[in-house]
């Protein structure tokens, strides 16, 4: 398979995946803050603020998944803002640093795949 298809088919799995996290996260609040680290006040403190960007990546992901490529620019601009915002709370201490760098790279890895894959793709 020739490079440019590959990376054109990495908007199925990053779109299921930002789906899958939306869903988990609209039903469990707490689970990302948890998983960055996060003590479990400020995790139920926060909870309500999880579920906007959970509705907003559940949206995202199921428009990537249905091809809208304004979904896969809006998805890869989106992890762009979740890596900056992880490095920031990583340096400011509000995350601890090992699952902080696993979020930062989860957050790198998906903004630099989106990219690579929306830069081949038509339309």
């Amino acid at each position: 398979m020739p490079f440019d298809q590959a990376l054109t088919r990495a908007a199925v799995p990053l779109g299921a995946a930002r789906a899958l996290v939306g869903a988990v996260v609209l039903a469990r609040p707490t689970v990302l803050a948890r998983t960055l680290g996060v003590d479990s006040i400020t995790a139920e403190r926060t909870a309500w603020i999880a579920r906007f960007f959970a509705g907003r990546d559940l949206a995202l992901g199921v428009g990537s998944l249905a091809g809208s490529r304004g979904c896969q620019v809006a998805s890869c601009a989106s992890d762009v803002c979740d890596l900056a915002a992880i490095v920031l709370a990583v340096r400011s201490k509000h995350v601890r640093p090992l699952p902080g760098l696993f979020g930062i790279a989860v957050a790198g890895g998906a903004a630099a795949l989106g990219g690579a894959a929306i830069s081949v793709t038509k339309g």
